[in-house]
Formats: structure tokens, sequence, C-alpha cells
């Protein structure tokens, strides 16, 4: 059955993400979604007692899919004021699903199915009253932003939060130069997407660390867990080498031998150690080995299709462009 489908999120939310953008733009894209901002508005005591008591009936063909980064903003989906209109699912996708502390005091039960990032989460949200529960991984843009090129005049580039003893980055950096190792800091915050999966594909390693191992930033201060930033590195055929949040299984598992090196200490003597040893055993078949597991397994194509399927439903442009993504993994397209 072919679906309607709406994209609706609390504006300033996950549109304010440039890896949720890029999913909205291949929703949009593969199955002719319309993306709507709501308003971050508290649901009514009437409202939420309506919903936990008399989920919506569904009716139609549109899918309702509201697009989260954590659990809190489930209630500004309950409080739409079209929440309540003829949907034949409604559906919510938490991305920062392991704040489960967030989740809202209504029954999750209005919500034909529940998407989650992380499997540990599931009884969790099972509990406040999921009736339906889908995990779909972080992803992202393979087919489009990633590569495989062997080119790869930068050695390695910092992403993301840094443990406190490989700080200041400035300082470390002119450590690794000394060792030979030619080492970039983060690619610039103003950079546009294709431009950040440039910086990322001229590096053969990114280096990133669990949350509890950097500490920094907003991170949850006792779950781990993967980000886009783990598929982006990959996506781009660099290696990443650090330490992994490897409780994250929903990720970890469907990581390949090469994607990872987990130095196990953030000790800067043995990772600076160990990123010198990296870069001398680097090989020129890293980076296609890593474009092509990613496309394999880390495009967000794959979720749309995961989430396609539970609904019974397809389209011939998602179809498409994944007919493109085997093409290349079958060796039928030459990667450049």
């Amino acid at each position: 059955m072919m679906l309607d489908w709406e994209l609706r999120y609390v504006q300033g939310g996950v549109d304010a993400s440039a890896d949720i953008n890029r999913l909205l733009d291949l929703m949009k894209d593969t199955l002719g979604a319309t993306r709507i901002g709501i308003a971050n508005a508290a649901p009514s005591a009437f409202t939420r007692l309506k919903h936990s008591a008399l989920p919506p009936r569904p009716a139609g063909k549109l899918v309702r899919l509201y697009m989260a980064n954590r659990p809190s903003e489930l209630s500004a989906a309950i409080a739409d004021p079209d929440f309540d209109k003829p949907a034949k699912y409604r559906i919510a996708w938490i991305f920062e699903s392991f704040w489960s502390d967030e989740i809202p005091k209504i029954s999750l039960s209005a919500f034909d199915l529940i998407i989650l990032t992380q499997s540990c989460d599931v009884p969790l949200y099972r509990e406040a009253g999921a009736r339906d529960i889908l995990v779909l991984p972080w992803g992202s843009d393979v087919l489009r932003l990633g590569a495989g090129s062997s080119h790869r005049p930068v050695d390695a580039i910092c992403l993301g939060d840094q443990p406190k003893n490989l700080l200041p980055e400035e300082e470390f950096k002119k450590e690794a130069e000394e060792l030979g190792v030619r080492y970039s800091n983060a690619p610039a915050a103003d950079l546009t997407v294709p431009q950040y999966f440039g910086a990322l594909s001229g590096a053969k390693y990114v280096t990133l660390f669990s949350n509890l191992v950097s500490q920094r930033g907003g991170g949850h201060p006792t779950k781990e867990y993967f980000t886009g930033l783990w598929a982006n590195a990959l996506a781009s055929g660099a290696s990443v080498i650090g330490i992994a949040p490897h409780s994250d299984r929903s990720f970890s598992d469907m990581l390949w031998d090469g994607a990872l090196i987990d130095v196990g200490s953030p000790e800067r003597g043995k990772f600076q150690s160990e990123l010198r040893r990296a870069v001398a055993n680097w090989s020129k078949d890293q980076p296609r080995r890593n474009y092509l597991r990613s496309l394999e397994r880390l495009d967000w194509r794959w979720r749309i299709k995961t989430l396609c399927e539970h609904l019974a439903t397809d389209t011939d442009a998602l179809k498409s462009q994944l007919d493109e993504i085997q093409e290349f993994i079958s060796g039928n397209v030459t990667i450049k």
C-alpha cells in the first residue's frame, strides 16, 4: 500500500541538526514526505488523559511521523492540534532515546510506533506504554556524501569532544606532528555539509571517543552511545581511532574489521603511540573497504527501507536509490 508522509518536528529541534536535516531531505526525496514544523507546546491535562485512555484510531493512508531529538519533545507532538486528525499511523522517532528519564508523563500508547536508536532503551519505553517499537541505529548519507578515494593527505582529523588529557587541541596537534603524524583539528563549524564530508574524506583516520570518556559537552553522564559523527567518519572512508561506546550494541554490531582501532585508554602518551602505529600500518585499500561497508550497513536509506517494511509499504524512488547502492557494492560502479 502506498502511503503519504508528514514529517513533523519541534521548530529548532531536529531541524537544527545537519545529520537529521539530511535524513529529512532524504525522506522527502525517497518517500515524497512533507516537512512541517510545530510549536514546542505542552498538552493540556484533558489531552493527556484522553490519549492515555483512548489512542486515536487509524484512518486513511497518511503517516504522521514526529521526529524528536529527545523524548521530552513528544509532549509537543501530543499537543499538536493536528495529532488527532485522520492518519493511518502516528509514529515518533527519537534520536537521543537514551535520555529515558525525560520520557514525558503521557502514555506512549497514543503512538502506533516508537522508533529508538538503541535496543537497550526498549524495556524503558515499553514500561512507558509503547505498543510497538522499532530500533533504527544512526546512519549517514553514504551514497551522496561518502567517499572511498585513497588520496588522504591528512593522517588524522579530530572530531567531536576529546578527552581532557588530549587537550588543548593545538598542543596535541603540535606533538603529533613532531612524531610525524599530519594531524588536523575538527572541520570548521560554518562548512556546508559537502565541505564537511570533503574534509573528513581527506583523512586516513578520525579520532573519536565515547561520551563517557570525553566527559564534555551536554552528553549523558552514565549512558554511552554512538552519534552521527561515527557514521559520517566511516562513510567518508576514514577509519576511527579512539574509544568506542561499546555498550551501544545496536551500532557497534554493524561495524567491520578495520573500522575502528580502540586504544583502550585515553592516556596521552599511549594514544600518541597508537596513532603513530596506525598511520604507519594504514593501507590504501582501507578507504574503499570502509566506504563499501558503510554503503552496505550505514546508509540512511536502509533505515528508511526497514521502516517501510515495518509498515508494509515502499516507493519506486527508494528502490531506485537502493539499487544504486547495490551497484557500488557489487563492483559495477567505479569508486573515485
